[in-house]
C-alpha cells in the first residue's frame, strides 16, 4: 500500500472511514480458505453418499413392501388351505365316529342274534328230546314234564291247581336247585303281558296257610331250601300265604309270597309219559 494513512470509505453510517489495517484484520489467510473448501467437499461427498444410500434404502423398502404383500397373500392362502384341511379332517373324523358307532351297533346286534340262536337251538333240542315223552306245550326236564299257563289267563292259587289236576298233574314242587334254575330260565324266555315283574308271577305248590311261617309243599314235606327274593316272605297285611315264582334276574332269588286269591299264572308238573 502506498499510503498507510490512506482512508477508505466503509459506508455511510454518518461519517466513518476504514483503514488498510482494518481490511487486513477482516480477512483470513489463504490456507484457511483451502481447509474450508475441503470441509465443504467432504460434506458434499457424504451428502452424495447419503443420498445414494437413501435412494437404495427407498428402493429396498419398496421391494420389501412388495415382498411383504406377497407374503401376506401367501399366508392368507395357507390359512385358507389349513382351514379347509381342518374342516375336511373334522368331517372325516365325524364319518369315522359314525361308522364306528354303526359297527358297534351291528356287533351288538350280531352278539344278540348269536345268543338268541343259541337259545333257540337249545330250545329245539329240548323240544325234540321231549317229543313223545310230554304232551304238546309241555317241557321236559329229566323225567318230569312242566306246563306253563301262558295263554290261560290269570287265576288264584286254588284255581290254578284245579287246572293242573284236570291235566293229570299238580302245581310244581321245586325241591332242587336244578329245578329252580330250569324253571326261572324258562320263565325269562317267555313273553309277559306286564312290564311290572310282580304281575308276571306263576303259582307253585307251596303254602304256609296252616301255620304262618311254616311253608310246606303239596306233598306235605316242609320247605328246606328256599329261593325267596330279597325281603321275602314278608306276609304283607297278614294275608300272603301262597308262593309264586317270577322271571327274576337272579336265578336263585325269584320267589315271593302272595295272597292266594291274587290272579297269577301257574306251573304244572307231572312225570313223563312212559314209552310203550
Amino acid at each position: 500500500m502506498a499510503s498507510l494513512g490512506k482512508q477508505y470509505e466503509k459506508g455511510k453510517k454518518g461519517t466513518e472511514f476504514v483503514t488498510e489495517d482494518d481490511l487486513l484484520q477482516d480477512h483470513q489467510p489463504f490456507y484457511q480458505h483451502s481447509d474450508d473448501q475441503q470441509k465443504v467437499n467432504g460434506v458434499s461427498e457424504r451428502h452424495a453418499v447419503l443420498t445414494l444410500n437413501s435412494s437404495q434404502i427407498r428402493s429396498e423398502l419398496a421391494q420389501l413392501r412388495v415382498d411383504n404383500t406377497k407374503l401376506l397373500a401367501f399366508k392368507k392362502e395357507l390359512q385358507d388351505k389349513h382351514e379347509e384341511d381342518s374342516n375336511t379332517i373334522n368331517s372325516m373324523r365325524s364319518e369315522v365316529d359314525t361308522h364306528k358307532s354303526r359297527f358297534e351297533n351291528l356287533m351288538s346286534r350280531y352278539k344278540s342274534l348269536e345268543e338268541q340262536k343259541t337259545k333257540l337251538e337249545a330250545r329245539i333240542s329240548q323240544l325234540e328230546g321231549s317229543c313223545g315223552q310230554c304232551p304238546p306245550k309241555w317241557e321236559l326236564m329229566n323225567d318230569t314234564c312242566y306246563y306253563f299257563s301262558v295263554s290261560s289267563g290269570n287265576r288264584g292259587w286254588n284255581e290254578g291247581r284245579e287246572d293242573c289236576r284236570s291235566k293229570g298233574a299238580d302245581l310244581a314242587v321245586i325241591d332242587t336247585v336244578e329245578k329252580q334254575e330250569f324253571i326261572t330260565k324258562a320263565l325269562r324266555e317267555l313273553r309277559h303281558s306286564s312290564s311290572h315283574i310282580y304281575q308276571n308271577g306263576y303259582w307253585i305248590g307251596l303254602k304256609d296257610d296252616v301255620s304262618e311261617g311254616t311253608w310246606r309243599w303239596l306233598n306235605g314235606s316242609e320247605l328246606v331250601t328256599s329261593y325267596w327274593m330279597p325281603g321275602e316272605p314278608n306276609d304283607d297285611l297278614g294275608i300272603e300265604d301262597c308262593a309264586a315264582i317270577y322271571p327274576a334276574g337272579n336265578l336263585r332269588k325269584s320267589w315271593n309270597d302272595v295272597p292266594c286269591s291274587h290272579p297269577l299264572k301257574w306251573i304244572c308238573e307231572k312225570p313223563q309219559e312212559k314209552q310203550p
